[in-house]
């Protein structure tokens, strides 16, 4: 039996400052399409038209590259509270995706915790 040595973990607090995050804007709808269609392919996400983003994007949070891209994306629908409850309102996160070139560079756990702080 032969034993390989694994790569060193890598800190995503130490690759996160790198990722700046903004909300998205109704002219990102293509590239957020883009972003999710190899997760549309994989069967991990369903498809949704360049309109439907474009009409719920205030509901993303987005990290850019230097060179304007789109390097990953989350959205957030919150859902108010019902009147009498007495608790918060309801979210859900959907339509994670982070571009495969910066998987596992932090992009994924920047974008949570901006979502979650949210």
């Amino acid at each position: 039996m032969t034993a390989t040595r694994r790569p060193a973990a890598r800190s995503h607090a130490l690759l996160a400052p790198t990722c700046p995050v903004r909300t998205a804007r109704p002219e990102d709808a293509a590239a957020l399409a883009g972003l999710s269609q190899p997760f549309v392919r994989s069967g991990a996400l369903r498809e949704r038209p360049v309109s439907l983003y474009a009409a719920h994007a205030a509901d993303f949070l987005v990290t850019e590259a230097p060179d304007g891209t789109l390097d990953g994306c989350v959205g957030l629908r919150v859902h108010p509270a019902e009147p009498g409850e007495g608790q918060g309102p309801d979210g859900v996160v959907y339509n994670f995706c982070v571009a495969g070139r910066r998987q596992g560079g932090g992009v994924g756990a920047t974008l949570l915790r901006a979502v979650l702080a949210g």
